[in-house]
């Protein structure tokens, strides 16, 4: 079997779920490895939320589950309930016409996988090195809002966001990644499956503080590149690169962006009439 479903895990016992962890985690049962597993999903009804207030309807017998249980799986997703639907979904519903897999279904449904597999390896060559700064930068202001990333946890948040960009870029043809960021840092957080009330508000809230983080890491890298570049003004002014420019744009007081410019034209002077310009 490739894939293995455990529905209302959520009512497993803590030493049933224990038992558990070998086929999520190690991809074997009583020791033995299960051959071509490659898919472990699970269902639960909510468990009692610390943030309950008695209105909202709780299901008995339904347990959080253990933190490093829920933390094997790399999404966590809520599903909508039913006041949720549009009426054209509840329509199809009641009909029981939804889950209709017909061969074309199928065949369609595997074409988009395969695109979205090889999109999967352009999202990762383009976004990285960026993302792999992201998830450091928004792990420092997660704990702001009492929500902790885990080394695993991290990992899978990396690679959540390549695998919902490139999927958004399938279905939808949409190529703005801050979405994906978002949609993929909403659904892998699994403190929900212990029964933790994530407020999107003050996601968004760290999300925001991420930001302004992450501008100011950038202006001290952005402000120590120019260093360095500057420096290399000062190095080759007598050298035949620097001669061999135009100098009559050259100004006593430099902007920042015509001090990149130069330095970068300094190091590569062969790449300087395709180089774009920057102002300021």
């Amino acid at each position: 079997a490739e894939a293995v479903f455990l529905d209302e895990i959520s009512r497993c016992r803590p030493d049933m779920q224990n038992r558990l962890f070998p086929i999520i985690h190690e991809k074997c049962i009583q020791g033995m490895p299960i051959q071509n597993l490659r898919f472990r999903w699970a269902a639960m009804n909510p468990p009692p939320s610390d943030s309950s207030s008695g209105d909202e309807t709780e299901y008995l017998g339904s347990e959080a589950l253990d933190a490093a249980l829920a933390d094997r799986f790399p999404y966590v997703v809520e599903m909508p309930n039913w006041q949720n639907f549009s009426p054209d979904d509840r329509i199809l519903l009641v009909k029981n016409l939804a889950f209709v897999l017909t061969p074309a279904v199928k065949q369609s449904v595997q074409a988009l996988v395969n695109v979205t597999r090889q999109r999967l390896a352009q999202v990762k060559g383009a976004f990285g090195e960026m993302m792999s700064e992201y998830v450091h930068l928004i792990s420092k202001v997660l704990p702001e809002v009492k929500i902790q990333l885990s080394g695993r946890r991290a990992v899978m948040l990396n690679e959540a966001i390549f695998a919902v960009h490139a999927a958004r870029w399938t279905l939808e043809g949409k190529l703005n990644i801050d979405e994906s960021v978002w949609i993929a840092l909403k659904n892998t957080i699994s403190d929900r499956a212990r029964g933790v009330t994530i407020d999107e508000g003050k996601l968004q809230l760290a999300t925001g503080k991420f930001a302004n983080l992450c501008a100011s890491s950038a202006q001290i890298r952005a402000d120590c590149s120019v260093k360095r570049l500057t420096q290399s003004i000062e190095f080759f002014w007598h050298s035949k690169s620097i001669r061999s420019l135009d100098t009559n744009s050259l100004h006593t007081q430099l902007t920042r962006s015509r001090r990149v410019d130069w330095a970068l034209a300094i190091c590569w002077p062969r790449q300087l009439p395709t180089m774009p310009r920057s102002h300021e």
